[in-house]
């Protein structure tokens, strides 16, 4: 037994409370400052979660958003302050997806993270 264990130990049986170990663990960063942004990767791998951002949800599925016959002719490239940009192959291309524009907004907007898209640029 450790001193601090029975340092605690002596402790609780003052106080009259029953002894609990510690559930800290030892950090493996020997004391160095982290960033958020490192512990939360961390924290993913260790539940086995992978976060997916807005960008790559669309990537998968742009062949549900968009009609099949544009999906390889466009594609989004950027989501930036709430506007997805789109990429269009043509200016003929660009022009049918500006009639489509309010379709495949509300489209975009059902997948999950893709909620606060609020408009469309296509170039």
């Amino acid at each position: 037994m450790s001193l601090r264990e029975d340092a605690d130990g002596l402790i609780s049986q003052f106080r009259g409370i029953a002894f609990a170990k510690s559930r800290s663990r030892k950090r493996d960063t020997k004391g160095e400052p982290v960033r958020a942004g490192v512990i939360g990767v961390k924290a993913f791998e260790r539940l086995n979660i992978a976060p997916e951002s807005p960008r790559e949800v669309l990537n998968q599925n742009w062949d549900r958003i968009v009609e099949q016959k544009y999906a390889a002719k466009c594609a989004p490239t950027t989501i930036r302050m709430g506007t997805l940009t789109i990429k269009a192959e043509s200016s003929a291309l660009k022009q049918q997806l500006l009639f489509e524009q309010k379709g495949i907004l509300k489209r975009v907007q059902n997948y999950p993270g893709c909620e606060k898209i609020l408009k469309l640029k296509i170039i």
